[in-house]
């Protein structure tokens, strides 16, 4: 019996946002205090102190990525691993389940992710200038930006 009427190969690829953003300012002043050198280290800001939203998706991630690894075979050191066939209609299954509510929890927290309002020294540059005098400008061109954002 061949392995390839007996196996195949699958893959769980799951990506979720850090959610943390380089702070610039403080790592230049960090490291200027110090006395080190610019490329000594980075201070990053955490985008969602003060909500377990992403946490929660990257906790639940890691869960199937724990899953997959459980149910299949090492293959290569990283990528593809090995399904034994009898396996796979349960395996697809549940990989449609997991996906499923992935996604759900994903749209949850877009849903729920906090906006930011627009500064007005970044939205100001992009405001077109006030019309001349006896000049008409059609309505279009005097919406302000995020006018059209949803709140």
């Amino acid at each position: 019996m061949s392995i390839s009427n007996s196996a195949m190969l699958v893959e769980m690829n799951i990506s979720v946002w850090t959610g943390q953003r380089v702070d610039r300012a403080a790592t230049n002043k960090t490291t200027m205090d110090a006395g080190a050198t610019a490329d000594a280290g980075q201070f990053k800001k955490n985008l969602m102190a003060g909500t377990t939203l992403r946490k929660a998706i990257a906790d639940y991630a890691a869960l199937c990525r724990t899953w997959h690894i459980g149910r299949t075979l090492p293959w290569a050191d990283k990528g593809p691993r090995l399904l034994p066939t009898s396996m796979f209609l349960d395996y697809k299954k549940e990989v449609d389940a997991r996906c499923a509510y992935f996604e759900s929890k994903v749209a949850e927290f877009v849903a729920q992710y906090p906006l930011p309002e627009p500064k007005k020294a970044q939205t100001a540059a992009m405001k077109p200038a006030a019309p001349k005098q006896g000049a008409t400008t059609p309505p279009a061109a005097t919406a302000a930006v995020g006018d059209d954002i949803q709140k």
